[in-house]
């Protein structure tokens, strides 16, 4: 509701494989697809709202949405947009990432029953994304309309984190 009211003039992307368009178009339920995109773009505007594919083909069903957003891109008029799962600059870090993983989930390494990420999630330079996604060229174009549809000026060296006292 409250979306409704004030969304407009904000920026939408639908999201990776959890978001719901993506979800319903998994699932074989094109029509309820159709009704939350109708609905996103309702709340934000249809200039705003992006459908967002992922370059993550290495990750399980991650290609078939990714061509059923395409699809649907094309039968709604939708821009489509390219995103990259960044949890780590390089591939080197994917390590450090996984022994992160474990202290939070409070398991060890050598746990075969612990969460794992197989997926490359490191950022992925301009030449590797053009190279994947040649036969796509929007996706770049509408990437680089949303920034510069950004105003950000940010500080380096100032602390912008409000105080927060904690008890002694």
């Amino acid at each position: 509701e409250l979306l409704e009211e004030y969304g407009r003039g904000l920026i939408a992307l639908t999201g990776d494989m959890n978001g719901i368009v993506s979800h319903y178009l998994l699932a074989g339920m094109p029509e309820e697809a159709n009704t939350s995109l109708s609905r996103l773009q309702n709340c934000y505007g249809k200039e705003n709202v992006y459908l967002e594919l992922v370059d993550h083909p290495e990750i399980e069903n991650q290609k078939l949405v990714n061509d059923l957003l395409i699809e649907l891109g094309k039968k709604s008029g939708t821009p489509l947009i390219l995103s990259n799962n960044v949890r780590y600059t390089t591939k080197e870090e994917q390590s450090a990432f996984d022994v992160l993983l474990c202290i939070k989930d409070n398991r060890l390494l050598s746990d075969p029953h612990r969460f794992r990420v197989t997926a490359d999630l490191s950022l992925k330079t301009e030449e590797e994304l053009q190279k994947r996604w040649c036969k796509i060229p929007e996706v770049f174009t509408n990437t680089l309309e949303i920034a510069s549809q950004c105003k950000l000026e940010f500080k380096f060296g100032k602390n912008l984190i409000p105080p927060f006292p904690t008890p002694e």
